[in-house]
């Protein structure tokens, strides 16, 4: 569980673990929500605990980052805002351009909109704390806390900032606990209805990222290529600021974040969606640690890691079956695609990993899905591989079944590794 800064030295200190770590995205939310916190209550204690955190300022990038942060407790002391302030580079497109080449992906959009409106919730004290603190380390914030969030706003009246509702929205969890939708369906402010709302309806809805044309009905059946996934799209008017609205929205990026998940931790799909030729040792853990369905995107991008990355693919693809949301269909789908376009066979080598660490029941199931594809008319290259694999999984598992394509094989004439494994796994599953 994330808990909120007790004293503004700890939310000094907290800053300084950001600052040393711009991927902590516990320690962001933590740090700006003790910034706006405790200058309200103690600000001369908090400028004076910030001094020495802020002695260095962060090194120019040409991406908006959670180092970004320094300028929000920057302001907490009045200091003079440096050169590369995140107002400056939000607020002046030209000044944007030159630095960084591009505008801003939507979760940098985010960002800066949170940072910018805390700096404006530090300089008025409108506000006692953010309503987005995460309560999980994933960003998600429960509905319980956030009813209660809300009903002490209302006890103050107090109306929360639009991105920080819009935020907390985001990361609230979907509930169906009876008390926690009474304890909303209580709430009188504009705030307070939003939430009720939001969680009657299961929040934010959830965008397809199957490509079209993509044979759902029999994804092995699909044709050898490069199947990318879908950006995902959603037909609803979303009660949100746009900046807020446009995180569910399409976009394409080869640039990951680790803040980024956490703005929409029930998501992963939708996320994993918009990324291409990312780093999976990086992303392949963030999307394991979000939630939400895990659909053509999540298995897509576990699929292209296991032929690049393979330690981290081979353990999302653990942790998605020990979640109960991988879909060995769907996988072997993709996986045959990629094969029968040519891709490498490096992905038989994860998949053995994989099996090694006594997933063998797991690791069957995709290769019993795809084998019928990988194996009819022309067996892909290093189908001899996939077999001996299968061999050794379906021994493990104790599957039994014929499979048609196999029998094929392995009525075959000749002794390649193809056709003596293909007999091996007959006598395996007779």
């Amino acid at each position: 569980m994330v808990h909120p800064i007790a004293t503004a030295p700890e939310a000094a200190l907290e800053t300084a673990v950001l600052l040393a770590d711009e991927d902590d995205v516990v320690a962001f939310e933590r740090a700006l929500d003790g910034l706006v916190r405790h200058a309200r209550l103690d600000r001369d204690t908090l400028s004076k605990a910030l001094g020495p955190v802020l002695r260095k300022e962060p090194v120019e990038t040409s991406d908006w980052t959670q180092l970004d942060l320094y300028d929000v407790a920057a302001a907490v002391r009045g200091d003079e805002p440096r050169a590369w302030h995140i107002r400056t580079r939000r607020e002046n497109p030209e000044f944007r351009h030159w630095r960084t080449g591009r505008p801003a992906t939507p979760p940098e959009a985010m960002l800066t909109a949170r940072l910018v409106e805390a700096l404006k919730l530090i300089g008025t004290g409108d506000q006692p704390y953010l309503l987005a603190l995460s309560t999980h380390a994933n960003g998600a914030v429960d509905a319980a806390t956030l009813a209660a969030r809300i009903a002490e706003f209302e006890s103050l009246r107090v109306r929360p900032a639009p991105v920080d509702l819009a935020q907390a929205l985001l990361r609230v969890t979907p509930t169906d606990d009876q008390r926690v939708l009474d304890a909303a369906g209580a709430l009188r402010s504009s705030a307070g209805r939003r939430l009720a709302r939001w969680l009657g309806e299961g929040g934010a809805p959830h965008g397809d990222t199957t490509p079209e044309g993509w044979p759902t009905g029999d994804p092995t059946g699909a044709e050898p290529g490069w199947w990318d996934p879908a950006e995902p799209r959603t037909d609803h008017d979303l009660p949100l600021p746009g900046v807020a609205a446009a995180l569910l929205g399409p976009y394409r990026t080869h640039r990951f974040r680790a803040y980024w998940l956490p703005q929409l931790p029930h998501h992963r799909d939708e996320l994993a969606a918009h990324f291409t030729h990312s780093n999976e040792r990086y992303l392949l853990p963030r999307l394991m640690e979000a939630r939400g369905p895990a659909g053509y995107a999540t298995h897509w991008q576990i699929l292209c890691g296991l032929d690049r990355n393979q330690d981290a693919a081979v353990d999302a693809l653990l942790v998605l079956a020990a979640q109960g949301q991988l879909d060995a269909g769907l996988f072997a789908g993709q996986w045959q695609a990629l094969l029968r376009h040519g891709a490498s066979t490096r992905a038989t080598a994860a998949l053995r990993a994989a099996a090694e660490t006594g997933a063998h029941a797991t690791v069957w199931s995709i290769l019993e899905a795809a084998l019928p594809a990988l194996l009819r008319d022309r067996p892909v290259r290093g189908a001899g591989a996939v077999l001996a694999l299968a061999v050794d999984c379906a021994s493990r598992s104790g599957a039994r079944g014929r499979i048609p394509e196999v029998d094929e094989v392995a009525a075959r004439k000749g002794s390649s590794q193809t056709v003596r494994n293909a007999r091996l796994l007959r006598d395996v599953l007779s």
